[in-house]
This record gives structure tokens, sequence and C-alpha cells, in this order.
């Protein structure tokens, strides 16, 4: 029920206010070509009143009008969601407004059995199978008006996955299997679907067209402004529908993260952190369209209402022996999220403002029971789960207002409770994203800490990397030495130590506590999503620095054009893997400033000439403003950010912002981008990488979650993006999701490395071809950035046929060794970063 900058989320109820509004405005527009008389009030709007839809229906039809198969079907759809509402309010006490919903069911669905008497009885039948009629008919209707030019049938089936055909639609999908004790665990995740399922009999096609005709819908907003109590509940219901069918989705992609290995910490924890900025808005969205001063405007009155009115009801005590009633019960609160609503009224009333408890005696020393007995060992295990967060942020909110400092990559949970705590108000959204902690615990158990092995390896190699650095430039003056500096200190203050000490033990030993029952890193082991969080914040940062720090000094370049005239000059020269990755990365017209690569030396003269500008270098060199030369235009002509999420997430994640920064308007220029071929192919490209023999077995890190037939691909679902702009909660969060899985080599490559080993790689080139150069432009300083020049030199030295022989065979000597013994290094070091994350993290807690 959110809009965003540039594109619509469709909702449940979006959706089915969108058919709803097709079938009555064909009802009216139909009927005004063929001169019926309509009331006041359907004059007047442009909807049709409910006692008027049988009158005209059976007017059109006995004027001989055909009923599109299109409109057939939508009306089809708009009765199962009434039927489905209903089934869920059916024992409900306001028996007025449910009177007032099978009157309206009983009015479509006499207006669908007139629409299908006059179908069997007209004498031009198409020719084909239903199932093909209603494909050619959702084809013609829906995508003529968004001038789709080309649809093939995978696109259309693609379009099914967002949240309202979410739940039933996964009910044929081919489900991965699970392995040990985890299998059944996920079958258990699925149980809140089973719900929805049983109330509901649509079909998938039916689902196609949910979705299709709400995106033709291009009002800003496609709710009216009724005052209809039944119309309330239908809202109310379809918010917590598409809730449960979100908490389903981030479970299965936890799932694939812990159990399969198929996506990383860090996309998982970023679609996770979406998805509350998602609940945030469908909130807001939703109390926006309730009565102001209704006793359904709020949490409680809605829950009140949906547990009390509607939930126990739901319950056939007759039916249920005794043992299983309360897991009846149970299920109806966990459906609405009440026991995380319960838990923080409680902790806000025993824990009053600017008070910081220090423990729960109960807890101390005693794991968590992952798999209790009874309803009551569930609910105790995810309260103690939320309270461990809560406790900490109790004495995280003082000490972050105290040192006015900031958590890199903060999330949205944490946020959120420290607000809760300052205000004393629990929002719809807070309590969503608590349950949805709950599940994850649940789904990692006692490996939880394993998402913060996997931020200490990245802290390791973080400052591993930068230290090498430093140590390689501490006699050079760095143009970045102080925001490495900086960087360094942050994964020492933020990772490596515990951020939270020495507050938190002064607080538990002034309670009387031991020392030894004080845990480390206490928040981080019990919060994987901000240790994913964190980790893409650190590869964002580390993405910048590299390519800030290889710009200025040009040598990574510079070896990508003496690499290039070398392999085109000699076949036989050995392939540079590292290199060949960092030219799919960044393209050949990025590195290269051509369509295609250079392959004579004129063309290696001129293509150089672009690239970096050297001639204006050398100019500089020879009347220097400043210690160091640097190239004119660097941020132009230099290694552009490949990784599109990095680069429209980075102003989120990697400054210190008073403000809150939202990140959803950024997916719709992930999609945009997302459709660039250039991109596409390079990532394609890539992929080849994991497959050569010298890189060792191939692994899951681009990996896409799209493996069943019926469920989107990326190229469709960016293809439906751009004809219609206009997503659900779930395909927003697949698109994400799936981009940065597939920009994992991308995000992470080593600059900083092999920047250094390109330095160390020109510098033997200069060398080899040192006294000629000294000749023509004295002798160069590679402390101040000068050897860039050496290529210029080199490729006019290979224009002359009388030397270029010679000038080859010298330029593979200089260049050989160090091809031969590191030309693998960073992407060996990747794929090991990669596939063995956390594994010296863990080492290092144990």
């Amino acid at each position: 029920m959110s809009n965003l900058p540039g594109y619509r989320i469709v909702d449940t109820y979006k959706a089915y206010k969108a058919r709803e509004r097709k079938f009555t405005t064909w009802l009216k527009e139909t009927g005004e070509k063929l001169g019926l008389v309509f009331s006041r009030q359907s004059r007047d709007s442009s909807d049709v009143r409910i006692n008027d839809i049988g009158a005209i229906t059976h007017s059109i039809i006995a004027c001989g009008q055909t009923v599109p198969e299109d409109v057939r079907h939508v009306l089809q759809d708009v009765i199962s969601q009434r039927k489905e509402a209903r089934a869920f309010y059916r024992r409900r006490p306001q028996g007025q407004a449910d009177d007032g919903h099978a009157h309206y069911i009983f009015v479509l669905e006499d207006a669908l059995k007139a629409f299908d008497r006059s179908r069997k009885e007209s004498s031009a039948q198409p020719d084909g199978s239903p199932a093909q009629d209603r494909k050619d008919s959702e084809s013609s209707n829906v995508y003529e008006p968004l001038k789709v030019e080309a649809v093939d049938d995978a696109q259309e089936t693609s379009l099914v996955s967002g949240n309202e055909a979410h739940g039933d639609d996964k009910e044929n999908r081919v489900v991965k299997t699970k392995v040990g004790k985890k299998l059944g665990k996920k079958k258990e995740k699925s149980q809140n679907k089973q719900k929805s399922k049983k109330l509901s009999d649509k079909p998938k096609s039916s689902q196609d067209m949910a979705l299709l005709d709400s995106i033709i819908q291009n009002q800003a907003n496609d709710l009216d402004n009724e005052d209809d109590t039944d119309e309330v509940y239908f809202m109310i219901y379809c918010f917590f529908k598409d809730w449960n069918s979100l908490r389903e989705y981030l479970q299965e992609r936890w799932c694939d993260y812990y159990l399969d290995g198929s996506l990383s910490l860090v996309a998982v924890s970023l679609i996770t952190n979406t998805a509350f900025e998602l609940l945030q808005r469908s909130e807001k969205e939703l109390l926006s369209h309730l009565p102001a001063r209704s006793s359904l405007s709020s949490y409680e009155g809605m829950t009140a209402m949906l547990f009390v009115d509607i939930g126990i009801a739901h319950v056939d005590y007759d039916a249920v022996d005794e043992s299983s009633l309360d897991e009846k019960i149970y299920e109806e609160a966990d459906w609405l999220c009440l026991h995380r609503y319960w838990n923080l009224v409680e902790w806000l009333q025993m824990a009053p403002p600017r008070k910081v408890p220090s423990t729960f005696p109960q807890y101390i020393g005693v794991p968590i029971d992952y798999h209790p007995e009874g309803t009551e060992g569930k609910s105790s295990r995810d309260k103690r789960i939320c309270y461990e967060l809560l406790i900490e942020c109790c004495l995280l909110k003082p000490l972050l207002k105290r040192s006015n400092a900031h958590i890199p990559g903060e999330d949205e949970l944490t946020r959120g409770i420290i607000t809760m705590l300052q205000t004393r108000v629990i929002p719809i959204w807070l309590i969503f994203a608590f349950q949805i902690q709950c599940d994850i615990r649940y789904i990692l158990e006692e490996d939880t800490a394993k998402c913060l092995h996997e931020l200490r390896s990245m802290g390791d190699r973080v400052s591993s990397t930068l230290g090498h650095y430093i140590e390689f430039t501490k006699d050079f003056d760095a143009p970045m030495r102080s925001a490495i500096k900086i960087t360094m200190q942050e994964v020492d203050c933020w990772i490596t130590q515990d951020f939270m000490e020495p507050d938190r033990s002064q607080l538990h030993l002034s309670h009387g506590k031991h020392r030894s029952e004080i845990e480390s890193d206490y928040y981080l082991r019990r919060h994987p999503v901000l240790c994913g969080l964190m980790k893409f914040r650190f590869s964002l940062t580390m993405n910048e620095l590299g390519l800030s720090e290889s710009n200025q000094w040009g040598a990574t370049i510079a070896s990508a054009h003496l690499y290039n005239a070398i392999r085109h000059e000699d076949p036989d020269y050995p392939v540079w893997a590292d290199m060949e990755a960092l030219v799919l990365i960044h393209s050949n017209q990025r590195i290269f400033w051509r369509d295609h690569l250079p392959s004579s030396p004129v063309q290696y003269s001129r293509s150089y000439e672009r690239a970096t500008g050297v001639s204006e270098m050398m100019e500089q060199r020879r009347n220097p403003t400043s210690s160091m030369m640097i190239p004119k235009k660097v941020y132009e002509r230099g290694i552009a950010p490949a990784s599109v999420v990095s680069a429209h997430y980075h102003n989120r994640f990697c400054f210190d912002h008073s403000q809150k920064v939202e990140t959803l308007p950024d997916v719709e220029r992930i999609l945009n981008d997302s459709a660039d071929s250039e991109i596409e192919y390079s990532l394609s490209k890539l992929r080849l990488l994991e497959t050569t023999e010298v890189l060792g077995p191939r692994l899951p890190t681009t990996m896409t979650i799209y493996e069943s037939p019926g469920e989107d691909t990326p190229h469709s679902l960016t293809t439906q993006f751009q004809k219609t702009h206009a997503l659900t909660n779930i395909q927003l969060l697949n698109a994400l999701c799936t981009r940065v899985s597939q920009e994992a080599y991308t995000l992470n490559f080593d600059y900083f490395s092999f920047h250094t080993r390109c330095m160390y790689l020109l510098k033997a080139v200069y060398e080899e071809f040192a006294e000629e150069i000294k000749e023509s432009e004295g002798e160069l300083n590679w402390g101040c950035g000068e050897l860039p020049v050496v290529p210029h030199y080199i490729f006019q030295w290979m224009q002359d046929e009388t030397q270029s022989t010679s000038v080859c065979a010298r330029l593979r000597k200089a260049m050989e060794s160090i091809v031969n013994e590191q030309g693998t290094s960073e992407i060996v070091a990747l794929r090991r970063f990669l596939g063995d994350d956390g594994k010296d993290g863990q080492r290092q807690l144990e």
C-alpha cells in the first residue's frame, strides 16, 4: 500500500481495488454506451452502486453485448478475495457488516453466473482451450494499454511473485531440499501460509491477473474514501495477510543463507533491513486510511477485534482436543504477532525511562531452548530473544547519545528500539520486526554467532589489507592515507573490540554480577542483521577507498594497457587472471575508452592518451604544482564504481547521519541500471572465471534465488519494472537480493592489493627501460606517482618497426615473473574470502 518516488508498490488491498475498479468501470462505461439508466449516485460517481450491479449486468447481456474474458476473470478474482476475507471474519459478532459482505458477494456471484450463461449461449465460440483463451486475453487486454512490444510466456508467469500471489503460488513451487534436522524446521516455518491457503482456492492464473490489472491503474491512490465498516475490516485483513507473506519470505531467505549457503549474509541482511522499511511505509499508509476516531485506528484496537472477536472464534472447541487447544489459540495470536506486542508492553511497564535493567537472573548461564514443548515454552523463548536486545539497547541509547557516535551500517531494528525507548510508543512495524528477529534466531539457533564470525573475518581482511598498504606507502605521499587510517580505527572500535565496553561491565559489576558472567560482544552475537549490514558497510568503504587510491596513482590503468599490448603482440604471453577480471568488471569502454580492445601500437597509444591524459600528466611533471603527479579529471577518466548496489547505498551506510536516510528509492535506480547490457555482460563473464581450473572449485557466490520456472527471473523482473514501474514487496526484495548476490565479486575486489601489485609491475617495466626513458623524460619517482608515464614511451617505441620486436621481448621479460607468480592472487583471495567467510573469525573467538 506504499508509493515510492518513481514507482509504486502493489499490495493485496491495492491490487484488489484495482481489479474491482476495472470491473465496475467496464460495467458503467458499457451501460452508458447502451443508454442504460443509473441511480443518481452512480451517475455522479466513477463507481457503480452495489444495488445497480445486478440490473446493469442483466441489461448489458440482454442487449447482446459480449463480455470480455479479462473482465469475467477479474470478477472471479474479486469474488475470491471477498470470500477469503469473509471466511476469516465468518464468526465475528459484527453481524451487520458481515451481512453487507455476504450481500456484496451474492450480487457479484449473480453477475458472474449471468456472464457464464451468456457465454454458453453464445454461438460464436473462439477456437482453442480455455487456458489458451485466458492467456490470449491477458496479453491483449492487459499489456496493450502498457504498450509492451513483446511479452513471452515466461514474463507473464514471472509477474506472480508479489505479496498477494506469494502465499498461494508457493504451494506449487519445487521446494529445495533441506538437510539434517533443519528439514523439519523449514516445514514448520510454512505453517502460517496454510492458514491463508485454507481460506482461498484462487487459481494461479487469477493471480497473474491480480498483479497485471493493478499495474494498469495509474492513480497515486487507489483507495476509496469510504466510511464502510466492512471495507475497513477488509483493508486490515489484507494488511496482516501481506505481513505474514513477507514474514514467510524472509524465513525462507534466511534458510537459504544458513541451510543451503546459496545466499550471503550481506544479501539476506540487506533485504531484511529493507523489509523493515517496507513495513514502516505500509503501516503509515494503512493508518492514514483508517477513520481517525475509530477503535480500529491503532494496533491495540485492530488486534482486539481480530483476536478476541475473530481469532478465538476460529477455534472449533468441539473438534479440537484439549492438548491441541492452546496450540490453535497460539497460532491465531501468532498470525497477528500479538506475543511480541505483549512482550514490548510488559518491558515498558517494568523499565521506566532513563533506567537500564542490568540482567534477568533466570537467564544467567542458561542457554536458550530452541525446541521447547508447548506454547508457553515458545512464548518464553521468543520473549527472552526480545529481552536480550532490549537490555542492550537500554545501555546503547545513552552511550550513543553521549559519544555522538553512529554504528557503521546501523539497522532499522536498532534505530526503532532506541526510538521506542525514547518515546515510549510502540509502532506496528517494530512489533513485526521483533518477530522477524525471533524467526531468524530460531533458524540459526546456537549458530547465531556465526554471523559475528563472518563480521570478524571481514574486519581481519580490512585491517590486514589496509595495514599492508600503509606499510607499502609509508615513504609516499598517499592521497587517501587519512581516510585509510580512520577506517582502520573504525574496524578496531566496532568489530575487533567490544564497542559496548567498558560501560556494560561497569553496569553489571555494580549490580553484583561476577566478571565471568559478563559475555563479550553480547549485542552483535545476538543480532545477525546488524552483523550483515556492518559487513556490507565496510565492503562499500573498501570499494570506495580502493578505487580512489587506484585512480590517484594511475598504476592500475597503466598496467592494464601494458598487459593488453603484450597480449596482442605476443599471443603466447600468459593470462593475467586478475587483470582479466578487472577489465570484465569495469568494461573496455571505461578502461580503454573504446568499445573494443586496442590491437595495434597506434591504437595502444591513442587509447592510453584518452584514458589517462598522459600528455597533461607529463606537462604537469615538467611544471610541478604539488609533490605528487595526479591525472587530470581523475574521476572522469579513472575506474568508476562498477557495483550498482554500492553506488546507490553508499550515502546510507558510509556516512554518519543525524537524520534517517531511506534506501527504498534507490531500488528504482538499481533496477534501471540492472538493465544495462554492458553491466549484465560483465557479470556473466565474471561467472566464467569461477570455472577456471586454476581458481579451484566453483562456489555459489553469484547464485540467484530464482531456481523454479514459475518464479521471477532477473531479466523478466527488470523488463516488467521498465514497462510498468510497479512492484510488489516480494519482487522488490527479490530484485535487491539477486543483485547483491550477483555483485559479490565486483563489490569485494581488493583494489588496494591489486594496485600495489600494479605499482611493482610498472616499476619493473621502468627499470627495464630506465636508460631510454631517462634520456627523454629524466628519472621518474614512483613515490610521486610518475610511473604512469612509462606506457607512453613503450607504445611510441612499438610503432617503430625496427625496434618493435625488441621492445615486446623486453616488456615480456619485465612483466612475466610477476604475472606468473601472482597473476591469480586477487581472484583466489576473493574466492577464499567469499567461500570460507567466517572461519577465521570463529577461530579467533574460540
